[in-house]
């Protein structure tokens, strides 16, 4: 998602209307026209398609006697039975149909039929937040084939990275991201880990969720999951210039920075170049000095580096439980003071270089683990990398790593006394972890949260 975005997809069967068990109802009814004894697996996986196909489906299945158009009239009859002042909008509905329709355009992708949808929305008043709309009998092939995104994205004029699909099935996610659309999944009627796996680049429980999301969804992205291997490349010819034609300017903002605080000019990776193979993802990248950088942060100017850290999901077990350690950053740093961040994270400098020129940053977080926490290396039980991420603020790079603690939380606790990068450590239950995000949402590092994310898809965890 790197373009702004400027409209909403909405689906509308329950992402907006809480019809899910009314509609279970309609497909009850209908079966039992023909004694078939429904179930509510079956029922879950009908969730996307249009009537007609769903009706085909059963019919199909079920043998069932009849001409199909009078077997689709059936069904419709059963629906418009159960409907009758029966539905009522998911909770909230009303409020960010209202709320976004002020700063985005809104449109409706339905599987429901063009006379079916319009009653529900006359019926809610909804028409008013809508510019738009695609519904299931306009097209071919409905949920989870694309074609009813692509149709929106046609009929908007817009392209995929301007637009943000909200979806509540399993189908329709599927199609789209098949559309290639960012796509929310609401947890209200299938849980968020069936939704991730699905493919929702995020999920929410409450629909008021989708506020956070479109104010924070230009702070991080998750670039590549995978094992990582990194390499260095001794020259970087565009940086290499851009540097050169800008050495005054970076001279003067790094003396004038050195009048106010001490620092440090050491050398930070700058990242080159990614290729991903069946095996593991290949990243290159060359060392600068600091110094530059800190100029194209402060000054505006484009000297096209961007660092590459490291940064760690740190895990530990107690009582069948497994923990996340978060901890404060300290006051005086030059990015995200007083945000919470996963432990441990750091830069990656030379030292990690061997004669082939392969980088070990696993070695560079052990280090910095050792040095965050005061805790020894022969607590660490396994490190492994899983993905790349960038802070889109600061145009930073991390390679993401779990690694996995033998030891207790107390001892944790008791080391991170005598931290002096970070104070007042958290230890998060992953049954807690949604919670704990949404009450620090404003005061947790991007880094961290693209971490998390990656962690709840199950990416690399079993």
């Amino acid at each position: 998602m790197n373009k702004q975005t400027n409209w909403i997809f909405f689906d509308l069967d329950g992402t907006l209307l809480d019809n899910f068990d009314t509609l279970y109802e309609a497909y009850i009814d209908f079966l039992s026209e023909f004694n078939i004894k429904s179930n509510r697996k079956e029922f879950n996986k009908l969730n996307g398609p249009s009537i007609p196909e769903i009706v085909c489906i059963l019919k199909d299945k079920y043998k069932l006697n009849g001409d199909e158009n009078n077997l689709i009239q059936i069904y419709l009859n059963q629906i418009d039975n159960v409907y009758k002042n029966n539905i009522k909008p998911v909770a909230n509905a009303n409020y960010i149909l209202e709320k976004l329709s002020k700063n985005y355009k809104l449109a409706l992708v339905t599987s429901s039929s063009h006379k079916i949808a319009f009653e529900l929305i006359k019926q809610q008043g909804w028409g008013k937040y809508f510019q738009d709309y695609v519904f299931g009998d306009e097209v071919k092939y409905s949920k989870p084939n694309p074609q009813i995104y692509e149709l929106a994205l046609k009929r908007t004029a817009a392209v995929p990275d301007e637009a943000i699909v909200v979806e509540d099935s399993i189908n329709g996610i599927k199609s789209a991201k098949q559309a290639k659309i960012f796509t929310v999944g609401f947890a209200n009627n299938q849980p968020e880990e069936k939704l991730f796996k699905a493919g929702a680049d995020k999920t929410i429980t409450k629909l008021k969720d989708i506020v956070a999301i479109l104010e924070n969804k230009n702070n991080h992205e998750i670039i590549v999951t995978g094992d990582i291997h990194l390499k260095e490349v001794r020259n970087n010819l565009q940086t290499e210039k851009l540097i050169d034609k800008n050495k005054d300017l970076i001279k003067n903002t790094w003396e004038d920075a050195l009048k106010n605080k001490k620092m440090f000019n050491g050398k930070l990776l700058n990242f080159c170049e990614i290729n991903k193979n069946e095996n593991q993802i290949n990243i290159s990248g060359n060392f600068i000095e600091y110094k530059n950088f800190f100029a194209q942060l402060h000054k505006d100017i484009n000297l096209n580096i961007k660092p590459v850290g490291v940064s760690g999901i740190t895990l530990i077990k107690e009582t069948d439980t497994e923990y996340l350690i978060f901890a404060k950053r300290a006051n005086d740093v030059t990015q995200y003071p007083n945000f919470f961040e996963l432990v441990p994270s750091g830069s990656i400098d030379e030292e990690c270089i061997d004669a082939n020129g392969n980088i070990n940053y696993k070695s560079k977080l052990l280090s910095e683990f050792i040095e965050e926490t005061g805790l020894s290396k022969e607590l660490v039980k396994d490190i492994s990398s899983f993905t790349l991420i960038l802070d889109k603020n600061h145009g930073v790079y991390d390679i993401g790593c779990k690694i996995i603690l033998n030891t207790k939380i107390e001892i944790v606790e008791e080391k991170f006394k005598n931290s002096k990068e970070y104070n007042n450590p958290a230890f998060v239950a992953i049954n807690e972890l949604d919670d704990f995000v949404k009450k620090h949402s404003d005061s947790i590092v991007p880094t961290s949260i693209a971490l998390i994310e990656a962690y709840k898809r199950g990416v690399t965890y079993q």
